[in-house]
């Protein structure tokens, strides 16, 4: 089996690795001897404010409601990593006690949930990317 290491040793810190590692690896195998039908090609999808971003850098990522990882080939999508990313939210809240008023801080966590809709949507969107990006490996 070959097995490819990517070792970065400059990159700009906005910059999602993950998906230009896996982009260079397969485009080096692609244009190699070794044979191999189509370029394998990877986006990532994030959720901003109720829009869907294709390959948000990590300042996005960090503001974005979803991290959706995937990677395929023209047609065929060969997986698919997805979180989705906590709300987190910290109040303040007055307690009347007893014997002495509260006042505390609570952390309150709201799930982003997509619906299957949602989901079709942003998948949508990467399998046209990747193909976008299996024809630009295939012309060059």
């Amino acid at each position: 089996p070959t097995q490819i290491v990517v070792m970065v040793l400059s990159a700009d810190p906005k910059v999602d690795l993950q998906v230009m590692s896996l982009n260079a690896a397969s485009v080096a195998l692609y244009l190699s001897d070794i044979p191999m039908k189509a370029p394998v090609c990877s986006v990532r999808i994030g959720k901003i404010d109720g829009n869907f971003i294709l390959n948000p850098n990590n300042e996005e990522l960090q503001n974005s409601t979803l991290d959706l990882y995937v990677a395929g080939v023209k047609d065929e999508l060969l997986m698919i990593e997805m979180r989705t990313l906590p709300d987190q939210k910290e109040n303040e809240i007055f307690i009347e006690a007893p014997y002495a008023d509260v006042l505390t801080r609570t952390t309150s966590q709201n799930m982003n949930e997509l619906s299957e809709d949602e989901i079709l949507e942003a998948l949508n969107l990467a399998q046209k990317a990747i193909l976008n990006g299996s024809n630009a490996y295939e012309e060059a």
